[in-house]
């Protein structure tokens, strides 16, 4: 009943946010109208129905490309639908900010199921073992903000701008579940869960099928090695922006909630779990 086109030119990814949505009908008997984004480069759709708006605080998941078709689809005499547009955030590649410990950075590329990229922050997030398997940060990125949780990230483009999972891999945060203190290295956590997805309704830790064990620190012994796993920056090459990598490097120190490690890092991997390798459990906040 309704349709039209967001373009804008040469950018990598597009995420719509909408100042009006209205739409007819009763989702639970399947009469509801659906709120449907196609991506033009991938194909990628997003369908949302109207309490799924509420949980995406009306907006989009995030699409590659620089094109998407927006529409409205209703069925008969259910009543009118509208639909108003409010701005359109693009993707650019971002400036570099590395945190590595030495002169070479030796990340590499990684596949943890557990661990999620935040935006528009540009963080990292992880799944728990707790009743709900909610998600862990940091709370600096918390206080910063986040609105989606991707599992699942391809690689960047060559120039580094960000490439998007399809949105069945993209969850929108549950904001009235957040919790976080963002007062300094020690004492710098967040914790939130996520709607169940829109597409597959399998909240993350379904669909992903697993979850960090998370635990105090062990008694400290300088033989043993953490691994930081997260979403950082890289131009080395720029593929790997933000995209999911590991390193693992010695235990330095343990001083109340103070973890000390040399794990190389760069900006994004804020949030991400600090993993004991021997144990293979979470101790910490990056």
């Amino acid at each position: 009943v309704a349709s039209f086109e967001v373009h804008v030119s040469r950018a990598g990814w597009l995420r719509i946010y909408f100042d009006d949505v209205v739409l007819s009908g009763d989702a639970p008997l399947g009469s509801g109208a659906l709120l449907r984004i196609t991506a033009f480069e991938d194909g990628a759709v997003q369908e949302l129905e109207r309490h799924e708006v509420v949980q995406w605080r009306s907006t989009s998941a995030y699409f590659n490309g620089s094109d998407v078709l927006v529409e409205i689809l209703s069925h008969p005499r259910t009543g009118a639908s509208r639909l108003k547009l409010g701005h359109v955030t693009a993707g650019l590649a971002p400036e570099q900010d590395y945190s590595q410990c030495g002169a070479s950075d030796d990340r590499i590329l990684s596949t943890d199921p557990r661990a999620a990229r935040l935006l528009p922050i540009g963080c990292t997030g992880w799944l728990i073992d707790d009743c709900s398997h909610c998600l862990i940060t940091a709370g600096h990125c918390s206080a910063g903000g986040f609105s989606v949780v991707q599992f699942n990230v391809p690689l960047s483009s060559s120039g580094g701008s960000l490439n998007h999972p399809p949105p069945e891999d993209q969850y929108a945060v549950d904001q009235s579940s957040h919790q976080f203190s963002n007062n300094g290295v020690g004492n710098d956590w967040g914790y939130f869960g996520a709607f169940p997805n829109s597409i597959t309704n399998l909240t993350p830790a379904q669909a992903q099928g697993a979850f960090f064990t998370l635990e105090a620190p062990p008694t400290f012994n300088a033989s043993h090695t953490n691994r930081i796993t997260g979403y950082g920056v890289d131009s080395t090459p720029s593929t790997h922006n933000q995209v999911q990598q590991t390193h693992v490097g010695p235990w330095f120190s343990l001083s109340g909630t103070w973890l000390q490690y040399q794990t190389d890092t760069a900006g994004g991997n804020s949030g991400s779990p600090v993993i004991h390798e021997q144990s293979g459990v979470a101790i910490g906040v990056h």
